[in-house]
């Protein structure tokens, strides 16, 4: 037992060195922060040094090793002295925070309050043959609510995103989760696929070009990416693509069988909700080859904390998706003054008509005063 103790906490000191290794190579760190960071670095790796019974290595205070050869006798037995005390001292302190977290009964992961969730967009593949507009967001299926606000990635017919600069560049961070978050029984990112384009797919008439049409779902359960039981942010993960509906059989008010989805039925006016819990719960896709490639990484933190501890993946051109309502924690001047509408169903007369017609929706905001 004490053998895999020692292996798991040698194994977290060296994932804490890789961490900050990327962080030192991105080169976007100021001048101060990198300073810190590699006394940091050299802390740790004296930590782990004795913890394994190995020398220990004596530093300045930049943390570069002292030449022997050009430092006294007297000046090494110092900095050894007093490398041993604070290493003496870091050992007391992980004992001590183990203890108290094994009375909680929490792990060390639990100390922090907030959380972000980063997404790596890699690629979309889809016989669309038209522009398109992914909207990726986090889902809780018990609940059949969306959490998050949506990240939108515009995609062209070409294959490649509509913002060319953003290729191998597209990243969202999902912030604001709180530890009730990271024990829902299962959390979902979902991607809603909207085309871009004509009424119909085979349309050509010009008049229809521009119109949004729902086209697709694609889902993954996370659950276990945000319970920490999954972290490898280079492992990249494929999310098959479900087209929800052929869009040329739905004429009538009548149950479809979706193509796509084997014995689940989905209605013309089934609410979007029961959509994305049907895809959830089909076990078999027949996806084709069809679908988008991410990566994904819990991170401990807000915002401005992720930043700061992560900045060789989240920067200032990084998309940020915050939660639906209030963090658990308001911190002085995070400001929050919005209002979400989501157009779930509607039912129209359609008249005369044999055939149901079109309805365009525009909502506004107005005062007492109109």
């Amino acid at each position: 037992d004490n053998k895999t103790t020692q292996f798991r906490h040698v194994q977290q000191l060296t994932y804490s060195l890789i961490e900050w290794r990327s962080q030192i190579l991105s080169g976007t760190l100021p001048k101060d922060e990198l300073a810190e960071l590699k006394k940091k670095v050299t802390a740790k790796i004296d930590y782990g040094n004795r913890i394994l019974g190995l020398d220990l290595v004596v530093r300045d205070d930049n943390g570069n090793i002292l030449d022997p050869d050009e430092t006294s006798t007297i000046s090494l037995f110092k900095a050894h002295e007093t490398a041993s005390k604070r290493i003496d001292e870091r050992i007391q302190e992980e004992k001590s925070l183990q203890q108290n977290l094994e009375l909680r009964g929490q792990p060390i992961f639990n100390t922090t309050h907030t959380y972000s969730l980063y997404v790596n967009f890699k690629n979309f593949v889809c016989n669309i043959g038209e522009d398109a507009e992914l909207l990726m967001s986090l889902y809780d299926p018990d609940l059949s609510k969306f959490i998050s606000e949506n990240y939108l990635v515009r995609w062209g017919s070409n294959g490649m995103p509509k913002e060319i600069e953003k290729l191998n560049n597209l990243q969202a961070v999902f912030t604001d989760l709180s530890s009730s978050d990271l024990i829902r029984p299962k959390i979902s990112l979902v991607c809603q696929i909207v085309r871009v384009g004509h009424m119909e797919l085979k349309d050509g008439k010009k008049h229809t070009c521009g119109l949004r049409r729902p086209f697709g779902v694609a889902v993954m359960d996370i659950t276990d990416i945000i319970h920490g039981k999954v972290d490898d942010e280079e492992k990249q993960h494929f999310i098959p693509f479900q087209q929800i509906a052929m869009e040329t059989y739905i004429r009538q008010r009548q149950l479809i069988m979706s193509p796509l989805i084997t014995s689940h039925v989905i209605g013309e006016n089934e609410p979007l909700t029961s959509v994305f819990n049907k895809v959830i719960a089909a076990k078999e896709v027949n996806h084709k080859g069809q679908g988008l490639w991410v990566s994904l990484k819990l991170l401990p933190g807000d915002l401005a904390q992720v930043q700061k501890d992560f900045s060789h993946l989240v920067d200032r051109s990084t998309a940020v998706a915050r939660k639906m309502g209030f963090p658990e924690i308001i911190l002085p001047g995070d400001v929050r003054n919005d209002i979400y509408v989501t157009l779930v169903q509607g039912e129209f007369d359609k008249g005369k008509k044999k055939t149901p017609k079109n309805v365009e929706v525009t909502m506004s905001v107005h005062d007492e005063d109109g």
